[in-house]
């Protein structure tokens, strides 16, 4: 009886000890998997923007539309504060978006937040009809 007395709390302390690890591994998961998923729309939006403005008789300001509406789709409130930029060039358009994702940590490491750019280019859409008809 003696020696069981000794062990007696021993599963409260590891449990103590334990916890914090797990749970730090599990926000680490969750944060990681955000991010990915941020990342994908993104990349997605700039792409996405840069074809719709380069569309045989689109616009620029039709492809930055279409960059913030898959951005707010897919990153809801957190899209709205990323930054999107039209340019357009002799062979074609580029949309980029940058801006940061913030952390799900509390605290002043919250602030410094996750990079997230992208950009998205294409080529002008023209429409030339062949010669002759059918």
């Amino acid at each position: 009886m003696r020696g069981a007395s000794r062990w007696r709390g021993q599963a409260t302390v590891e449990v103590a000890l334990a916890l914090p690890t797990l749970l730090v591994v599990v926000l680490l998961v969750l944060q990681s998997a955000l991010y990915v998923h941020a990342l994908h729309v993104v990349r997605s939006a700039a792409q996405e923007g840069a074809r719709a403005a380069a569309a045989d008789g689109a616009t620029l300001a039709a492809g930055e539309a279409r960059a913030r509406t898959l951005l707010e789709a897919g990153l809801g409130r957190s899209g709205q504060s990323l930054t999107v930029s039209r340019r357009e060039d002799g062979q074609g358009v580029q949309v980029a978006i940058s801006g940061s994702m913030g952390l799900l940590v509390a605290g002043p490491v919250r602030a410094l937040g996750l990079p997230l750019e992208a950009v998205g280019r294409a080529t002008w859409e023209s429409f030339v009809p062949t010669g002759g008809g059918v």
